[in-house]
């Protein structure tokens, strides 16, 4: 498990094959810095100028893959689900937007065309426990957006964007074979994946699925062919659900009360490229919100397509709850963007540069959200599951001097993880209820930066033999 910010960033990062020991040494020895003080641009960083300079040469080496440093990123991910016996793949796109005054510098476009935004588009590949915790970045697909002018071209289904959820899932399965063999995959992704070639990959390969459905297809349902769409309304009522629904910039924060309908039946996969139709069997399941959406909001519905067999209201209701984890990612990107890691502030000006940088600061990011999913689902745990020695007595020392007067501080551990991670959130700035939640990875990152500062010290106090 992730431990202090050295040994965090040699778990992290140790196994990446640069060509020489010197420069994954060099790597170490940068996301250990990033651990203690996260933000996008590399001076902000490295206040001495040998690490800001060597931080500098590092992302901006030719010989230094950034393929690799993302590499060592997805195999320390896979390598934390060898004990668990399914783990959850969320695929999501997103964009990182960059600053490119008067497009000078190699990034595409994003977003609407019209706006003019430039940056990078990114397919994040992030695993999650069933509990809901989630293990990190399993695997990262970066790329430039192509020019307008290509964009209506015929290209055949290797040049074509949904590649890169095929390209994800097979870079997922090849790691977690190698470091978690026993753990089965079930990737979860939106309406982007719904694409015959990509689900019918993931079935051959033998992997579970659960992805939101378009509704544009057609299936074999009660003995003809029909569209998906027209037979929502039909199929059996099998259960309720209440779902958890976090805000963010289109929805209201609410507990979502959803019906749910599920049949089987055999979707007919065709490709409008490829004259060839293919029948593939699924579990259909559609769930969609009554009388709990906001005013001015529209309620949540989703047509889910699963490999999962649905022959009760549980394995229903199952199916929704494994979907709506997808909004574990979400979480990730705000963090990781525009949040405590600050990412779309950097000022590189090459993507390779861009990429390296970002994949560093990623896995700092996912460490925040490790912590803050980890102390919901698992609070009894104790501290050192996710913390080094140091970094626990680091936060005790520091929260006795800031605890409140009704607070009780132990001199040393053990220490719940619910705890630990309440009193990292405290040291960042969490004032309680009025916080609007628990603590998020915002708070929890910033008190963690504290946490690991103080730690250093510990640990030179025991390296000299004045702490025991």
């Amino acid at each position: 498990m992730a431990t202090g910010a050295e040994q965090w960033a040699r778990e992290e990062f140790s196994a990446a094959a640069l060509g020489d020991e010197r420069r994954t040494a060099r790597l170490v020895r940068i996301a250990s810095i990033v651990a203690r003080r996260p933000a996008g641009r590399i001076s902000d960083v490295f206040p001495a100028a040998a690490d800001r300079q060597a931080a500098y040469d590092f992302v901006e080496h030719s010989a230094v893959s950034a393929a690799k440093v993302s590499a060592a990123v997805g195999e320390a991910t896979a390598r934390r689900a060898w004990s668990i016996a399914a783990a959850f793949i969320v695929l999501d796109g997103t964009s990182l937007s960059l600053t490119d005054i008067g497009g000078a510098k190699p990034f595409g476009s994003i977003g609407s065309r019209a706006r003019g935004a430039r940056g990078l588009k990114v397919l994040n590949a992030y695993a999650i426990e069933p509990s809901g915790a989630p293990l990190g970045i399993a695997a990262q697909i970066w790329w430039r957006r192509l020019e307008a002018a290509d964009k209506y071209r015929y290209r055949p289904v290797d040049a074509r964007e949904s590649r890169h959820w095929r390209d994800a899932a097979e870079c997922v399965a090849e790691r977690f074979a190698k470091h978690a063999r026993a753990t089965r995959l079930h990737f979860l992704a939106d309406r982007e994946a719904d694409a015959s070639a990509f689900m019918l990959e993931l079935h051959a390969a033998g992997h579970d699925f659960t992805i939101r459905a378009n509704a544009t297809r057609a299936v074999e349902f009660g003995g003809r062919r029909v569209e998906l769409r027209k037979i929502l309304p039909r199929l059996r009522v099998v259960a309720s659900a209440r779902v958890d629904v976090r805000a963010n910039g289109q929805r209201r924060e609410r507990v979502a009360r959803m019906v749910i309908h599920a049949a089987r039946v055999v979707v007919l996969m065709r490709d409008h490229h490829v004259k060839e139709t293919r029948p593939l069997e699924l579990s259909v399941v559609w769930a969609h919100e009554v009388g709990t959406t906001p005013r001015g909001e529209r309620p949540l519905d989703w047509v889910l397509y699963t490999t999962w067999a649905v022959r009760s209201g549980a394995d229903a209701r199952q199916v929704v709850r494994n979907y709506s984890l997808r909004w574990r990612v979400e979480d990730f990107h705000r963090t990781w963007k525009n949040g405590h890691c600050q990412t779309e502030q950097t000022q590189l000006r090459t993507a390779d540069a861009v990429i390296k940088w970002a994949t560093i600061l990623a896995a700092v990011a996912a460490r925040a959200e490790r912590l803050r999913h980890r102390a919901r689902q698992a609070p009894d745990d104790l501290a050192e599951t996710e913390f080094s020695a140091d970094e626990i007595d680091a936060l005790l020392f520091l929260k006795k001097q800031e605890k409140r007067r009704n607070e009780i501080v132990p001199e040393r551990g053990p220490v719940p993880l619910a705890q630990a991670v309440r009193w990292v959130a405290d040291l960042g700035g969490y004032t309680g209820k009025s916080s609007g939640g628990p603590p998020g990875a915002t708070t929890i990152g910033r008190g963690l930066q504290r946490v690991v500062d103080a730690a250093e010290i510990f640990a030179g106090l025991r390296r000299s033999g004045k702490l025991r």
